[in-house]
């Protein structure tokens, strides 16, 4: 074979190159420049056999997990990205990996039921936050678990910034309304306020979805003996400095909220198979 002849070949990435120079046994200690490798400079600074070489690269195994994200905005992150990082992560048994797509699919689940109000999405995000950070500290390895909270963080932010954009599109329309009946109603003044408080930060949905992430990212995951009941300081928490908002949640939004997390938590769990951190409490107290 001789070197001309590997131009018919594909283009070869500057990391398949290495892989082949180490699958080969080739001495790799020469500098290669990774923004100009080519089949011919590589073969002939490596001063390579081209009849010996193998071309074929090793098969690169998959975890087979798959990952289902709420996805219902064209600005969510691209899971499948994510899903390509679980997937290329090393070192995990069959049992782990098994046990890893039951908890992703059992905290996916905790965002996918829309039965909620404004004022308690952002809790709902938060605690979805908690749930992935918990994946994170005790099913992935160490060395992939920054990269892991980095892709969660960027996620659960990104369903903040589209709910807030879906709430400037709606004070927009009635800022902008011509409508006498909305006009005269109070609505497009509304609108107008609306627009004001979202731009500097200060509506119901923002202020009250940053004290969630407060109290949520105040749960230790690093913790199991105090997990549940921290959990549940933070609900009591919540409902304890409950504040009448014309604009937010009513004490019974808040009530079913937390019911409906309460569940959620519990199937979540069951499928990470941590039987001692379920909530074994009724919450009907709270309301």
């Amino acid at each position: 074979m001789s070197i001309s002849s590997l131009q018919s070949y594909p283009p070869i990435s500057y990391d398949q190159t290495r892989t082949l120079l180490q699958h080969n046994k080739l001495d790799t200690s020469s500098a290669i420049n990774p923004n100009d490798v080519t089949h011919e400079k590589f073969l002939e600074g490596f001063h390579i056999n081209t009849d010996n070489i193998d071309l074929s690269l090793p098969a690169k195994k998959s975890n087979g997990i798959t990952l289902n994200l709420l996805d219902d905005s064209p600005n969510i992150i691209n899971s499948s990205n994510f899903e390509s990082f679980l997937n290329d992560m090393q070192g995990l048994s069959k049992d782990q990996i098994s046990q890893l797509q039951s908890a992703l699919s059992a905290a996916s689940q905790t965002m996918n039921n829309s039965q909620t109000v404004g004022g308690t999405y952002g809790m709902r995000i938060s605690q979805t936050n908690l749930e992935f950070k918990y994946i994170s500290k005790n099913l992935i390895p160490e060395q992939y678990q920054q990269q892991f909270n980095s892709f969660v963080d960027n996620y659960t932010n990104q369903l903040s910034t589209n709910y807030v954009n879906l709430l400037k599109g709606f004070a927009d329309q009635l800022a902008n309304t011509t409508d006498p009946v909305l006009i005269k109603t109070g609505w497009k003044d509304k609108g107008t306020t609306m627009q004001d408080d979202l731009e500097n930060g200060s509506y119901s949905f923002q202020t009250s979805e940053n004290q969630y992430q407060s109290l949520f990212n105040s749960v230790s995951v690093t913790n199991p003996d105090t997990l549940k009941d921290q959990l549940d300081s933070v609900y009591k928490n919540i409902l304890s400095n409950y504040k009448p908002d014309s604009d937010g949640a009513s004490r019974s939004d808040l009530v079913n909220e937390i019911k409906y997390l309460s569940n959620s938590w519990n199937t979540f769990m069951d499928a990470v198979g941590d039987q001692k951190n379920k909530l074994t409490t009724s919450v009907d107290f709270h309301a």
